[in-house]
């Protein structure tokens, strides 16, 4: 058995080119001959003086083992001899981070001469009394193993050369071809990731006062504190640490190391490691690659050797990049008159395409900020003659920011100010504290016709004042807005009118037919229940007659608010007419409509303690596919309302065929 296992196991070890395939085979063969609940090997890498697991089952071994750490597999390569532990439980003791789980142990080191390539490492072997057996075998063939992970130490290295070679032709092959400074970052992002594991890389480069950095780009794009534009230091920050000392700067663990104002963002954002390389031409350090993972001591020596190789490539790219973007600065501003211009236009037909301004008024935002180069925006509106709330925002708002707040008052600063001056309001630097990070903001306000009918408000993290063509440009919009806003308050209002009842706030008589048959065709094309509830106000021309009709308006609005206040949310409520209503049953039966039906009757008989004598009759009649249209469940749920008044009001009476 020990001949054929060997055999086996050197043919397949002569096939693998990666540590993963040699660490596959073994835990594969092993674990089928020891009858072991785990097996794990793991590589020495000797840059790094740790031990990386290539297979196992154990989550605690997923990150680097330094060689001092408490696992056992470091000890069994400090010691560089085989560890053979019957009871877990004494070793535990003396401060081993042992798994619970673990009973034995058999942890063997891969030598070949002195020199250290793994450890092999097993764990709950079936019989124990087995594990001298298995012991001698495995220390037999641990020389064989050793050599196959060399084999893998060499070929991924040649591997890993030819990568990068490859990926510093893709590069050069960029430079050659392009000077925009995306495409060099992109290409360098991507082919980045053959070389190195990580999950994100930033840029941030030095700008024209040398007293701060920018993150230029991020990958992947995501929601982050330290994304493109967000200003760093120089003093207290990592790529200001980068550029004082131009070398790179290594953090295994950024919870144990953490030095730089950064690293608390991305401690919370996940991150546990980092890589900072400095951006150097011709000895002056313009920016650094930020290298970031969620893995703890990610980045080893072969990390920093492969980027040695290609950020000099890099930065003659990024230099080259800007040094196209000053030309094209140049051209830029004669182009921002068109942009505007046709900006104007964009808007224009956003506002005229709909009279439901509710999701097109954060698009007119977001093309005001594109045009205005500024970071977030909102819009008041008047809800009354004192206060304003917000209808739209757009943009990455702080909490303690004044787009936050939904509600202003009018004579509130700074909303308050532009509408009381009908001017548009600038604001810079620290004047007000509801500016919060933001440098420059501008209050527009909404023009119509005759009257100021809300305002917007466009805040840049930037210290750049608001230019004289852009005062005219946002003046322009606030007047577009102005007239869209009030065109749409008049479509509402419209609107209101023609499907509610002024009288009872409830539906009227079409919207109930409308939505009625809506509800039928529903339930006959996906099933379900539906049951329809008509109700009359007992003796109501008796009351006109008796207490007038304001008196008689008054208790057709309290019987609408029984209703409302009664039936559940999916339920339909309308005024079919005169002094009778209407309740569309949303998925129930006659039988549950009936239980909501006389609830209603209890709540307006309850009326009776405020108001002269008032009660309802209800008729109930459930949805039958096979026997009811709109029509025959109008007329029987009538039916059913007469059988009630017939006999004697103030009852529920349900149809029956």
């Amino acid at each position: 058995m020990r001949t054929e296992f060997m055999k086996e196991l050197c043919s397949k070890l002569l096939l693998c080119l990666h540590g993963s395939d040699v660490a596959v085979t073994l835990f594969g063969l092993i674990k089928q001959l020891t009858k072991a609940e785990q097996v794990s090997c793991f590589k020495f890498m000797e840059k790094g003086k740790v031990l990386r697991c290539l297979q196992g089952s154990d989550e605690s071994c997923r990150e680097d083992l330094g060689l001092e750490s408490a696992h056992l597999a470091s000890e069994v390569a400090r010691s560089r001899k085989t560890l053979q532990i019957d009871d877990t439980h004494l070793w535990r003791k003396k401060g081993y981070a042992i798994p619970p789980q673990w009973k034995n142990y058999l942890g063997i080191p891969l030598l070949i001469g002195d020199r250290l390539y793994g450890v092999l490492e097993i764990v709950n072997f079936s019989e124990r009394r087995e594990l001298d057996y298995y012991k001698s075998m495995l220390e037999e063939i641990s020389e064989i193993l050793a050599a196959a992970l060399r084999n893998t130490i060499i070929y991924e290295d040649i591997t890993v050369k030819a990568a990068t070679l490859a990926v510093i032709n893709k590069i050069s092959n960029v430079i050659n071809s392009s000077l925009n400074l995306q495409d060099v970052y992109s290409t360098f992002a991507q082919e980045l990731k053959r070389l190195i594991a990580f999950d994100r890389v930033s840029l941030a480069l030095l700008d024209e006062t040398g007293e701060q950095f920018y993150v230029y780009a991020l990958e992947p794009a995501q929601d982050t504190k330290l994304g493109p534009n967000v200003k760093l230091p120089r003093r207290g920050s990592a790529p200001g640490w980068v550029y004082e000392h131009k070398k790179p700067i290594v953090v295994g663990d950024l919870r144990a190391e953490k030095r730089f104002v950064e690293d608390e963002i991305l401690l919370e954002e996940g991150y546990r490691s980092a890589l900072r390389f400095p951006l150097m031409v011709k000895g002056k350090c313009i920016g650094s690659i930020n290298l970031n993972s969620r893995r703890l001591n990610a980045f080893g020596p072969e990390a920093v050797s492969a980027l040695e190789q290609i950020v000099g490539h890099v930065a003659i790219a990024v230099t080259n990049a800007r040094l196209f973007e000053d030309v094209q600065a140049k051209s830029k501003l004669l182009e921002e008159r068109n942009r505007r211009l046709m900006a104007l236009n964009s808007i224009s037909a956003l506002l005229n395409q709909t009279l439901d301004l509710s999701r097109e008024l954060s698009k007119v935002l977001q093309k005001v900020m594109e045009v205005t180069e500024r970071e977030a925006g909102c819009i008041y509106q008047f809800k009354n003659d004192r206060e304003l709330y917000r209808a739209a925002y757009y943009g990455n708002i702080p909490e303690d920011w004044l787009g936050k707040k939904k509600f202003y008052r009018v004579e509130e600063f700074p909303v308050g100010e532009a509408v009381r001056s009908e001017k548009i309001l600038t604001i810079y630097g620290e004047q007000v504290e509801e500016l919060a990070q933001f440098k420059s903001v501008g209050v527009v306000p909404l023009r119509t016709k005759n009257k100021i009918i809300g305002v917007m408000v466009i805040a840049g993290k930037g210290n750049r004042q608001f230019n004289q063509e852009e005062l005219e440009f946002l003046e322009a919009i606030g007047n577009q807005i102005g007239v869209a806003m009030e065109n749409a308050e008049l479509y509402k209002e419209l609107k209101r009118r023609a499907e509610y009842d002024d009288l009872t706030g409830l539906l009227n008589r079409r919207q109930f037919f409308y939505l009625l048959e809506r509800e039928i065709n529903r339930v006959q094309r996906y099933g379900g229940d539906l049951s329809l509830i008509m109700l009359d106000v007992d003796k109501f021309k008796q009351f006109n007659d008796t207490y007038g009709h304001l008196a008689g308006d008054r208790v057709l609005q309290k019987v609408a608010s029984c209703i409302k206040n009664t039936i559940r949310q999916t339920d339909i409520a309308a005024r079919y007419g005169g002094e009778e209503f209407a309740v569309i049953v949303i998925e129930a039966n006659q039988e549950e409509a009936v239980n909501i039906a006389e609830r209603i009757r209890r709540t307006v008989e309850a009326l009776n303690q405020e108001e002269r004598f008032v009660t309802v009759s209800l008729g109930v009649i459930g949805y039958k596919v096979d026997r009811d249209d709109l029509e025959s469940l109008i007329q029987g749920a009538d039916k059913a309302l007469y059988q009630a008044k017939a006999l004697g009001r103030n009852r529920v009476v349900a149809f029956s065929d």
